[in-house]
């Protein structure tokens, strides 16, 4: 199972914890005590920034997508109004305003002009 976030900051300061209340034990063994918890502390450090920065790019993405879904919606209910004063002032009953109903009932559908034309027989190749 991989560790949580939390869990490798807690790891971390607790081996510093460790590290420093054994400090003379380990020295003696050879540790060098000091470049470890230098070490250890500025990568704390850095971890720390790290996700300050990563928790304000969350907000500023969830804020970016409030805004744009605000913005579609705007967009499409003021198209959508101004199609249908459109359709009013054809008629509502008219062939045309038939036609400009369409466009509302087409807006999930591919555009057929942008497809390719895929022919289902095979076209001899001349040599």
């Amino acid at each position: 199972m991989t560790p949580t976030d939390a869990d490798v900051l807690a790891f971390a300061k607790r081996v510093i914890e460790l590290v420093e209340s054994e400090r003379n034990a380990l020295k003696a063994a050879g540790l060098d005590v000091d470049l470890m918890l230098k070490t250890l502390t500025s990568l704390l450090e850095q971890a720390a920034a790290a996700d300050a920065q990563q928790e304000s790019a969350k907000r500023q993405s969830k804020a970016s997508t409030e805004s744009w879904l605000a913005v579609k919606k705007t967009t499409y209910v003021t198209s959508s109004g101004y199609l249908d004063m459109c359709i009013a002032a054809v008629h509502k009953d008219s062939d045309m305003a038939e036609n400009f109903r369409r466009l509302r009932s087409r807006m999930h559908r591919p555009n057929q002009e942008e497809q390719p034309i895929v022919s289902p027989i095979a076209t001899p190749v001349k040599g």
